[in-house]
């Protein structure tokens, strides 16, 4: 038997939301545990989520350094995504980050490279990029129908 995925959520917003439902769908994946700036709005997501078992951290931090928690979606505000990124790849969380990844270039140029210098999976949350309108102009890009792509 496969040992389910143990994730925390970092906000409990919109994004929070979405991140719980999408993997309240997976087989394999449970949600152990949440936190969010006010503990009342992590309270009454959690239990929205009916699930007896739920922690809810009073910090970031320390849901993080949790070791019963394998995998960290941070769907905070994008001010605050930078910190908690960070802990978690140095805690050895595999990571699923919501877009924007960070506030400026040099964060997510820091942010991507520390990543890729790990043997976790780190994602940013863009479901659009499967839309066939994004599939569209990638499409295009590539044909240099529309323009060359910038790194």
């Amino acid at each position: 038997m496969v040992t389910p995925l143990r994730v925390g959520i970092l906000g409990t917003g919109r994004a929070g939301q979405c991140h719980a439902t999408a993997y309240s769908r997976l087989q394999g994946v449970n949600i152990t545990s949440l936190w969010n700036r006010t503990r009342a709005k992590a309270e009454k997501f959690a239990a929205s989520l009916n699930q007896t078992n739920l922690k809810i951290y009073d910090h970031w931090r320390d849901l993080i350094q949790d070791e019963q928690v394998d995998a960290v979606s941070i769907t905070t505000d994008p001010i605050f995504r930078r910190k908690p990124f960070l802990e978690a790849l140095a805690n050895q969380k595999h990571i699923l980050v919501e877009k924007p990844l960070s506030l400026n270039f040099c964060e997510a140029h820091e942010m991507s490279t520390l990543a890729k210098k790990t043997k976790l999976v780190t994602a940013i949350s863009f479901n659009w990029r499967y839309s066939p309108a994004c599939q569209s102009l990638l499409r295009d890009l590539h044909q240099q129908q529309i323009g060359q792509l910038l790194n």
